[in-house]
């Protein structure tokens, strides 16, 4: 599982920012840690930006 911090994407929602991994693809799943600790499973449902390692994308939230 990839790891993953929430994010304001550009188009104003909200998604997943993703560092120091080679490639996201969706279906992916995403562990998810919030600044206030909270965590839960995203899976991707689209790459919006990549750039040396570091991914913005979008995401569902999966049932616990």
């Amino acid at each position: 599982m990839i790891a993953g911090h929430p994010v304001r994407l550009p188009d104003g929602t909200w998604g997943a920012c993703i560092n120091g991994v080679d490639d996201v693809q969706p279906n992916d799943r995403v562990a998810m840690t919030s600044a206030r600790g909270e965590t839960w499973t995203a899976a991707v449902t689209d790459v919006i930006e990549s750039y040396r390692g570091t991914f913005l994308v979008k995401v569902r939230r999966l049932a616990p």
